[in-house]
Order: structure tokens, then C-alpha cells, then sequence
């Protein structure tokens, strides 16, 4: 099992049918960046606010996320100065 903080939290989708879950940090920063462009909002804030649904991470990745799990991750702030890129998309 990774650490908690190696992840990024998923929200569910009712739509797509996908329970709430969790990808890798990397994919998580991947999305961030694309929203980035058009949003002003930190990876790190997006994850401390229960990060993307599923089908936004489609959305922003461009194809379904390859690590997403049902493995829950909680996110708390402070949590995050070790991971790369600080949590910052830019």
C-alpha cells in the first residue's frame, strides 16, 4: 500500500458509475496542469478540497486516468511540502 500522500483523492461519479478513489500524485499533477489554464487553483488546494471527480480527470488527462484505485486517501493542509513540484502546477 502507497503512502497516503503519494495520492491524490478522486471524487465519485454517479454518472460514470465510479466510487470515490485516489490516483497517483504524477497523474494527479498531469490534470492540474491542464486545468491550470484556465483555472487558478494549486494541485495541492485542488486535493485538500477532494480533488477531481473521475470524469474531470477524463477530461483534463484527455483519457481515463491509469493509476485511479478505490483506495481512499484523506488530504490535509501540510501535508504536502514532500511531494514533487511542492503541489504546484506551474
Amino acid at each position: 500500500m502507497t503512502a497516503p500522500t503519494d495520492r491524490a483523492p478522486v471524487q465519485e461519479s454517479r454518472r460514470l458509475g465510479k466510487p470515490s478513489g485516489s490516483v497517483a500524485w504524477w497523474e494527479h499533477l498531469r490534470a492540474a496542469e491542464e486545468y491550470g489554464k484556465y483555472y487558478r487553483q494549486s494541485a495541492r488546494r485542488l486535493a485538500e478540497r477532494g480533488g477531481f471527480g473521475y470524469g474531470e480527470l477524463i477530461k483534463w488527462l484527455g483519457h481515463e486516468p491509469e493509476t485511479w484505485t478505490e483506495e481512499l486517501v484523506y488530504w490535509a493542509r501540510g501535508r504536502f511540502d514532500h511531494l514533487p513540484n511542492n503541489g504546484k502546477t506551474s
